[in-house]
């Protein structure tokens, strides 16, 4: 019943350019290769056991879809992570790894067309490895979300709009972190802030909570929506390390110990 909803929708879409994360044994893909034979459109699939994409490669041969379709065999998320930037999809359909979703939307989002529609399948029936993704894509400003009834539950995102293009200045060493120019894993991450460990710890416990805008200091913070975030931000990453003691702290000048100049808490600790 799913596939049969992804071939009418991505008909009715005239949708172009498809990716697929999960091809399994080529089941869905044979229904979105039908619908895109329609379209005149392309489907990329992702699929990490080299052994299904085999089987899925010798059905798209036998349902004659083989010819639109560019099968890619690895980790979802790092082929994801390096697609040109100039990639672009107007639909995308995941079912896969389900406590990855969040990670596979944020991956795919950059590349999605606004108007165009991530589809993940799953989320009801594994409705508690998806909460996540599913609490993020429900607070993005650029998103509508809507969970179908299909038997595993379906949920259904159309981008309204681009991200607005944050501040960041390219000679911050922050900046860059935050943009992801050196790979560091973020302990924690929401809309508009990140944490990541301090690589001079001065406890057991070092992190450091960022605004993702470039914001010299605490002098030149005028958003108090962002403040109060900053804030939340402390106590959901305390909360999460199992720091029940801690101090929060923002030197704000070279006088009294910034070194550097994108305003960040400093949270110290011990578990």
């Amino acid at each position: 019943m799913t596939a049969e909803f992804l071939y009418n929708f991505i008909v009715d879409a005239k949708s172009q350019n498809v990716i697929e994360v999960g091809t399994s044994n080529g089941y869905s893909g044979i229904w979105i290769g039908k619908a895109l034979k329609k379209t005149g459109g392309k489907l990329t699939t992702i699929e990490f056991y080299d052994k299904r994409l085999d089987i899925a490669k010798e059905n798209f041969l036998k349902c004659s879809v083989a010819d639109i379709i560019d099968t890619k065999q690895g980790d979802a998320k790092t082929i994801l992570e390096y697609l040109p930037k100039d990639f672009e999809v107007d639909f995308a359909f995941v079912d896969a790894a389900k406590g990855q979703y969040r990670d596979f939307f944020r991956l795919i989002s950059p590349h999605l067309k606004v108007g165009g529609y991530l589809a993940c399948d799953n989320v009801l029936s594994h409705a508690n490895k998806v909460q996540d993704f599913l609490e993020e894509i429900e607070l993005n400003p650029d998103y509508e979300n809507v969970v179908l009834p299909l038997p595993a539950g379906l949920s259904l995102a159309k981008k309204i709009r681009e991200k607005e293009s944050l501040l960041m200045v390219d000679d911050c060493i922050f900046c860059k972190i935050i943009r992801g120019d050196f790979g560091t894993e973020f302990v924690y991450e929401s809309e508009n802030t990140v944490v990541f460990k301090d690589i001079n710890p001065k406890a057991p416990v070092h992190l450091l909570v960022c605004p993702k805008e470039h914001i010299p200091s605490l002098n030149e913070l005028e958003d108090k929506n962002l403040m109060a975030e900053l804030l939340q931000t402390v106590k959901e990453v305390t909360k999460k390390v199992g720091l029940k003691s801690y101090k929060a702290q923002i030197n704000t000048g070279k006088e009294a110990g910034q070194e550097v100049f994108h305003l960040h808490i400093h949270v110290l600790g011990k578990v």
